[in-house]
């Protein structure tokens, strides 16, 4: 997630079978350019989703776990 943070200009971003934790959701939630956002079996929790949205407002989400 780190290298995520390099990329501020990113406006599209699936993430598939990486866990999503509290300490990745700080770092996208810093990715205020992100248009679309897909999180396919990353286990990310109803909580860190919700933090998620907020953060993230204008961002449409993808969520299978």
């Amino acid at each position: 997630m780190q290298t995520i943070q390099n990329m501020p200009q990113l406006t599209d971003l699936h993430i598939y079978s990486v866990p999503v934790t509290a300490q990745g959701v700080n770092t996208l939630s810093n990715l205020n350019n992100l248009k679309n956002l897909g999180l396919i079996s990353t286990n990310v929790s109803d909580a860190n989703l919700a933090r998620l949205k907020q953060a993230l407002p204008n961002t449409k989400f993808t969520v299978t776990n």
